[in-house]
């Protein structure tokens, strides 16, 4: 009686984790993460692993031991996450820091950057600079503004030809009638 309510009252406090653990931070949001960024680059199970261990991202032997990652991060601020600096590159101390989402959207592969009088942004980071609209910088670079003219938020192209029966008009006309 007595040892199973003892038991009983340690699992209710946690001591059982501490007990588990070394460190007794394995219910802790650092510990999550670190968890997690073991579980991407390690379990082929793991709905993320072809975006990290699949093509070669990988922990560092030094943060194998949850006390040296906690040890070289420390805690993450509120609402920041794990980001590794260079996309490429594996987690380590020299290529890992806390970051908002903010930060981590404008460190993906798929973002598109321009390079502006020597200047490297994504195109959402050059969108909130000039005050332009995402989709508006986009639509100019596809059209084929060049990225200077594109990032210039009172820069307009001719438009004169698109008036009533100009370019535009004529391609809603053509729609209406082809299939």
């Amino acid at each position: 009686h007595i040892a199973s309510e003892m038991s009983r009252r340690r699992a209710q406090s946690g001591v059982f984790d501490a007990m588990r653990t070394k460190h007794g931070m394995s219910k802790s949001r650092v510990y999550v993460i670190w968890c997690g960024m073991h579980q991407r680059c390690k379990n082929p199970n793991n709905p993320a692993f072809k975006d990290y261990g699949g093509r070669g991202i990988y922990v560092c032997e030094r943060w194998h031991k949850f006390e040296n990652f906690l040890s070289d991060m420390g805690e993450p601020p509120d609402d920041h996450t794990l980001e590794r600096k260079n996309n490429d590159g594996s987690y380590s101390p020299k290529n890992c820091r806390w970051a908002t989402r903010a930060e981590q959207m404008n460190n993906t592969r798929n973002n598109h950057v321009l390079v502006v009088n020597g200047e490297t942004k994504t195109i959402a980071q050059w969108a909130r600079e000039s005050g332009l609209k995402y989709n508006t910088l986009s639509a100019r670079l596809e059209d084929g503004w060049t990225a200077e003219e594109a990032v210039q938020p009172g820069h307009h192209h001719d438009i004169s030809g698109l008036a009533l029966g100009g370019k535009a008009n004529g391609a809603r006309l053509r729609a209406r009638t082809h299939c």
